[in-house]
């Protein structure tokens, strides 16, 4: 079984940690907040989600890697 928690307080954290203790079999897994640009790609996912006329669009694999490896340098 594998839990995920996140955002939750230290009281409920522990209550977690003693079912681990009860069951070998649990795994738990916290993730901290994601960093500022993590959230600012979130935020440019969801514009290009919500507008994606505003958005260059791609039927070719190979012509979307050229243009991402071209935006890196």
């Amino acid at each position: 079984m594998t839990i995920t928690l996140t955002n939750v307080n230290s009281d409920f954290l522990n209550i977690i940690k003693a079912l681990l203790v009860v069951n070998k079999e649990v795994e738990l897994f916290k993730y901290d907040e994601p960093n500022d640009a993590t959230l600012k790609a979130f935020d440019e996912c969801n514009e290009i989600i919500k507008n994606p006329k505003n958005h260059k669009g791609y039927h070719n694999v190979g012509e979307l890697f050229r243009d991402v490896l071209n935006e890196r340098k």
